[in-house]
């Protein structure tokens, strides 16, 4: 289930990424307020998306192999985001090829003369990573 699921990643992913939570969590201590519980999803209820920053909150330092390292220890089921580090369609690629379905673009997009053209670029790449055709 997923609660079982994700109480195994969040010990492993402290492991693996130096944090006691793979989910968003700025501090050891607001992590362990819940570590590793997911609220089950309920009817008419905004669905749960389950996102795995790169960032080291602490030092702020990117380090985009924490994704290929965590994808294999998410729950089966939920929407994955990729969120920091993600400037470059290669990047963007790479994280579809992972596992993640969206990811979280921002400095890189903020700071392109063509936003609209950095879009289409990314979900070009994140597309063609994923077998599905791109318009």
């Amino acid at each position: 289930d997923v609660e079982t699921a994700t109480a195994e990643l969040a010990a492993r992913a402290g492991e693996v990424a130096g944090s006691s939570r793979a989910s968003e969590s700025s501090s050891p201590e607001r992590a362990s307020e819940e570590p590793g519980r997911i609220p089950p999803a309920r009817a008419g209820t905004p669905a749960i998306l389950l996102g795995v920053n790169c960032r080291d909150l602490q030092t702020l330092r990117v380090q985009p192999e924490r994704f290929a390292e965590l994808a294999p220890l998410l729950p089966a089921g939920l929407p994955r985001v990729a969120e920091s580090g993600i400037a470059t369609p290669d990047a963007c690629a790479e994280v579809v090829r992972c596992g993640y379905t969206i990811a979280l673009i921002g400095s890189a997009l903020m700071r392109a003369p063509d936003p609209a053209a950095m879009v289409a670029t990314m979900l070009a790449a994140g597309r063609a990573a994923a077998g599905r055709a791109v318009a």
